[in-house]
């Protein structure tokens, strides 16, 4: 999702208020007490969040007015001042902002050096930031999702830091983005950036229940910078920083759903077995000359077997008008570009399972 929108004319999808909470949750501890610059603002719930989080004043800045309008009037705040105008060119005066956050925009940008020039400019020399880029190649080539037209430049994690440090030095503290039934923001080592690690309507997002520095929001292996889902870069202060997550609570109907089909396979699974070992007998039984008898209990186990297999049947045609709306729902989110960037993580776990099993 290229902005998350706001309004009871949007769908809520957990996925997507993970992945930018996240992102945001990486700034619960710096912002306290700090004024902001949130550069590329959307609509202005991440500005929100650091409002409700303690901080200063927040200088929520996006080119599109639509956007500003919409942040004006779903998130008004008095710590707040929502601003068009675009990043490459900032209205403010030199030292201004003890913390900087924009998130997801330097990939939209043709000229990405004005823009981090800017950031260093209003940063005040003690401040700190925090920039983040989409790792476009994973959700193109791994997760199957079509070329955004928005963005100028894929980013791998080297030409991200790379630039970025260009501007803000290689004192910094790396995160990358995992799905992980949310998303985990993860610390990537300066000496080991390209190693491996083990690690209803959008509004419902902020009905987030906090645990420390996790966080968990409605329902709707190894790791490494090229299947992270965005990387993070947070320069200017070490303490104040941790990895956090935010969690989506799974679906109980699609829990129940996916129960009731794994007690019918297994089911099947059983009747199948009873039937094979039935049918050895049978076999065995007609060798040895003593087929009358047993072919008669064969007949009537099968029979006993038929009707159950009949029993389970016809359950299962019940239970299959409410089994499709549970798929058709599934179905929705199997289809999204993000469920098919999770695919490798869930393969990931399958073979776990076997393993250790």
């Amino acid at each position: 999702m290229e902005r998350l929108a706001f309004g009871d004319e949007y769908e809520y999808s957990a996925i997507e208020g993970a992945i930018h909470l996240t992102r945001y949750a990486l700034a619960k501890d710096l912002c306290k007490d700090k004024k902001v610059l949130d550069i590329a603002c959307g609509e202005g719930y991440g500005s929100y969040f650091m409002g409700l989080w303690g901080a200063k004043h927040i200088e929520a800045v996006d080119i599109s007015k639509e956007a500003i309008d919409n942040a004006a009037k779903r998130f008004p705040a008095d710590n707040i001042n929502y601003v068009c105008h675009q990043a490459q060119k900032l209205d403010y005066p030199d030292s201004t902002f003890d913390l900087v956050v924009s998130l997801e925009t330097i990939e939209h940008l043709d000229k990405p050096e004005e823009f981090l020039k800017e950031i260093k400019r209003v940063l005040k020399p003690s401040g700190t930031l925090i920039l983040s880029c989409p790792n476009d190649a994973y959700f193109i080539n791994v997760g199957g999702a079509p070329e955004n037209p928005y963005h100028k430049k894929r980013y791998t994690f080297k030409e991200f830091s790379d630039l970025a440090e260009s501007y803000f030095g290689g004192n910094c503290n790396y995160f990358l983005g995992y799905a992980a039934g949310g998303f985990i923001n993860l610390p990537i080592q300066k000496n080991d950036r390209h190693g491996q690690y083990n690690s209803r309507n959008p509004f419902q997002m902020f009905q987030y229940k906090e645990n420390g520095n996790y966080f968990e929001i409605p329902s709707h292996l190894q790791l490494n910078t090229e299947n992270s889902s965005y990387y993070v870069g947070i320069w200017g202060r070490n303490e104040g920083i941790v990895n956090n997550a935010v969690f989506y609570a799974k679906d109980q109907c699609n829990q129940q759903y996916e129960f009731e089909l794994l007690n019918k396979v297994r089911q099947i699974d059983l009747l199948r077995k009873e039937y094979d070992e039935l049918y050895s007998k049978y076999s065995e039984i007609e060798k040895n000359n003593n087929r009358a008898i047993e072919v008669d209990r064969l007949h009537t186990a099968l029979q006993l077997s038929e009707k159950e297999k009949n029993i389970i049947r016809d359950n299962m045609c019940l239970n299959w008008e409410a089994a499709n709306k549970y798929q058709n729902e599934l179905e929705q989110i199997y289809n999204s570009r993000t469920f098919r960037c999770l695919m490798p993580i869930y393969k990931l776990k399958d073979k776990m399972h076997r393993l250790f099993k």
